[in-house]
């Protein structure tokens, strides 16, 4: 191509692009007294023109020879910058490998680029990297449809991002494809509209889309909108809504209701969640309802919009928890509790957690040496059906190995489930069980317990609170078990330890009774004797051996074998002690003896101790004496020490009286008997004698 013929395409271009600024309506961007200029450089002879006249002069301007097509170029070229130079949109062209060719003043004011760095500098450099791909692919589609339009941020050389409109067009060149480009800066109210539209565009597809009930009422409660979910769940079908009002759309107790509830919400200003209840062709449906006043709106002053998103899901699993918790309550109180037989109290169980699961079957089986044996069942209505039937699991090897490991077997289709298929043709399928519940206790080592629920009506995929009330079940029932085999334990025991209890009673009857032949031979005896030495010892062992004969006395009409009120026995005893002996003048008796309990070991030797000491009182303390006195007291510390005090009013004891350096058999038991106790003692003459005796109680 020649120098003129580079010229002639170059300025032919520059018409392509004048061509396409006039059929987009450029000229009121182009400064009035440029316009003016150019109808004067342009007009003919004796006429002025207008803008929609410029398109046909430039196009249908002839020429003829190649002086008179230079100077109507030149010409041509003239008009051209005075239209561009002051346009405010930015204008360019392209070549076919996008590459920018020429660009009005604009286009470099607004990118601060300079000429030089516009013709190296790629065009997607002038976009930000996240609008690259589409600015491309906009000129791409240009290029080979003609036309596109596109947003985008146009990337300044300092970094600036600002919001352009561009439109592109192809040109009709028989030479190589060149595009053509137009961008308008978008001002700040363009944007807004724009995102406005956006906006609008968003939210309508967000609550023609969204599953929640979507509704504004105006300042009368009638319906200005209400999204597709809010008809279908009304079941207002192809009713009109808009311009209604609850009135016009509900029964009057559900409208009042509704406006009852709009109107709190208006008059507190104050966002209101509730939940609310529908009936529907699908059933009872459950919403949470969040309602707000549109106080700050012009002309929803007093209008409200609500937002109901469906909770029918929760609810239910709700009232199914809640009745299931009522369940095992009632099962936990008042059946584990009450005096019910055990077959009772497994008919309760199994009746209530039928109900609960709405199953028309639950058994109860327990499985001992690989076989299961059923001990309770329930069968729609009908209890105990299948009670004492066993089932031999080495016939069904797979499923046993479920039971041994699995406290839970949930199964929803039981007749083909590969755990349980093995029962189907024995019997599931002629029980016409299609899911389990299976739920297993180790009650013992060799017994498990197995609380099955089936469903016979419809498969059921088992819950996880359905599945958590199952193990509950499993868990009341082995408490029952295992309370109805303690029980009978302690019922075995108890009648073990009667039998024991009237044996040992018996032995101390006995004991009691030999003891008081004994003492009674050996009275007589004293009666025979004339040796009053002798007859004073048959005496002092006949007061000892009733002393151990009233403690055995005591024992077997008592309801404890291993401890005594050792008050009443110091009571008997001395009075015994002054029986046998008949002292000749009347002896009084004063007892300050708080209760107090010992056990064999210690009620015996003291005993015997007190029994040594009113003895020597009653022989040696009244001598020349009219009478007497012998007090007795007994008292306990915090610490359990026992203290016990005999005291008379007699003529005391031997001057310089050493029990050491007395050796009678008295003396020497009551040491014996007192190391026996662990306890010390003393004793104390003044006004008459004293002995105190210290131990510790066990």
């Amino acid at each position: 191509m020649n120098d003129r013929s580079s010229i002639f395409y170059s300025e032919t271009l520059h018409l392509h692009v004048e061509s396409y600024i006039l059929n987009n309506l450029l000229f009121a961007h182009v400064n009035s007294e440029k316009v003016a200029d150019l109808r004067k450089h342009t007009a003919p002879s004796g006429g002025g023109i207008g803008p929609g006249e410029a398109a046909v002069l430039f196009s249908e301007r002839k020429v003829s020879g190649p002086e008179d097509t230079e100077s109507w170029l030149n010409t041509e070229s003239e008009l051209f910058e005075h239209l561009t130079s002051d346009l405010s949109a930015i204008l360019f062209t392209l070549d076919r490998r996008r590459r920018l060719v020429w660009w009005n003043r604009q286009f470099e004011i607004i990118t601060r680029y300079s000429k030089k760095e516009l013709t190296r500098l790629p065009l997607n450099k002038l976009f930000p990297p996240s609008e690259r791909k589409k600015a491309e692919e906009s000129v791409g589609k240009a290029l080979t449809e003609g036309s596109t339009e596109f947003y985008s941020w146009l990337l300044t050389k300092n970094a600036r991002r600002i919001p352009f409109h561009f439109k592109i067009n192809s040109t009709d060149s028989e030479e190589e494809p060149h595009a053509i480009g137009l961008g308008f800066e978008i001002s700040a109210a363009e944007k807004a509209i724009r995102e406005s539209e956006q906006y609008r565009k968003l939210l309508e597809a967000i609550i023609k889309q969204a599953n929640a009930l979507i509704f504004v009422k105006d300042n009368e409660g009638k319906y200005v909108m209400a999204n597709s979910r809010f008809r279908e769940v009304m079941g207002l079908g192809n009713r009109q809504v808009i311009g209604k009002t609850d009135f016009d759309l509900f029964d009057e107790a559900f409208a009042q209701m509704y406006r009852k509830d709009d109107l709190r919400v208006i008059e507190q200003q104050k966002p209101k969640k509730s939940e609310e209840r529908f009936n529907t062709e699908n059933g009872t449906r459950y919403y949470l309802t969040s309602k707000f006043s549109l106080s700050g709106i012009p002309g929803l002053e007093r209008g409200i919009c609500g937002i109901a998103t469906e909770i029918t899901k929760f609810k239910e699993k709700e009232f199914r928890v809640r009745k299931q918790q009522k369940t095992i309550a009632y099962l936990a109180t008042k059946v584990a509790f009450s005096e019910a037989t055990l077959d009772e109290k497994l008919n309760t169980i199994t009746r209530r957690s039928a109900t609960t699961l709405n199953v028309s079957r639950v058994h109860i089986w327990l499985l001992e040496n690989d076989k299961l044996r059923c001990i309770n069942s329930y069968n729609a209505g009908v209890f105990n059906s299948m009670k004492g039937e066993v089932m031999d699991m080495n016939a069904y090897p797979d499923f046993l190995q479920v039971i041994k490991s699995s406290r839970v077997i949930s199964i929803s289709d039981a007749q083909n489930d590969h755990r349980s298929r093995e029962l189907a043709e024995h019997y599931l399928a002629p029980n016409n069980i299609q899911s389990m519940l299976h739920t297993s206790v180790h009650i013992s080592k060799a017994v498990t317990l197995l609380v099955c629920h089936e469903s016979v009506k419809e498969k059921r995929k088992w819950k996880q609170d359905e599945i958590a009330f199952a193990g509950a079940i499993a868990d009341q029932v082995a408490q029952a078990l295992a309370k109805e085999e303690r029980e009978a334990k302690e019922q075995e025991i108890r009648e073990s330890l009667q039998e024991k209890e009237v044996l040992l009673s018996e032995v101390h009857h006995r004991v009691k009774n030999n003891l008081a032949v004994v003492s009674s031979m050996m009275q007589l005896q004293t009666f025979e004797e004339t040796n009053e030495e002798v007859k004073n010892k048959l005496l002092d062992s006949v007061t000892r051996i009733k002393a151990m004969a009233t403690i055995h006395e005591l024992l077997y009409q008592s309801q404890s074998f291993t401890k005594i009120e050792f008050t009443e026995n110091i009571q008997r005893l001395v009075k015994n002690i002054i029986n046998i002996h008949q002292p000749a003048i009347p002896i009084d008796l004063d007892f300050d003896l708080p209760a107090l309990h010992l056990n064999m070991s210690q009620a015996i030797p003291c005993s015997l101790i007190v029994n040594e000491i009113v003895t020597n009182i009653l022989k040696h303390a009244f001598k020349g004496r009219t009478e007497g006195k012998i007090q007795f007291n007994l008292s306990r510390d915090e610490a359990n020490n026992i203290r016990l005090i005999v005291k008379d009013n007699g003529i005391g004891l031997p001057e310089h009286f050493d029990p050491a350096g007395h050796k009678t058999l008295g003396m020497v038991l009551i040491d014996v008997l007192a190391q026996q106790l662990e306890a010390e003692y003393e004793f104390v003459s003044d006004n008459g004698s004293e002995f105190r005796l210290w131990f510790k109680k066990e």
